[in-house]
């Protein structure tokens, strides 16, 4: 989950939030996904927006 109040609700219940540079990130690891750069243009080009401070943690946690 991505929106700020959203993630604030599901933690007060105690729920684990995962954005979704961390699930491109795990699913790359998985294998399946294509180069976890490659897949981040994708939602840039379609004005959907994650940090590049987030990016830049999940290309370096993947080894890219």
């Amino acid at each position: 989950m991505d929106e700020r109040a959203g993630r604030a609700i599901a933690m007060e219940h105690d729920l684990q939030v995962t954005g979704t540079a961390a699930v491109i990130g795990l699913a790359h690891r998985r294998g399946l996904l294509p180069p976890a750069r490659d897949v981040f243009a994708a939602p840039h080009a379609c004005d959907f927006r994650i940090s590049a401070t987030a990016i830049r943690a999940v290309l370096r946690r993947v080894g890219e």
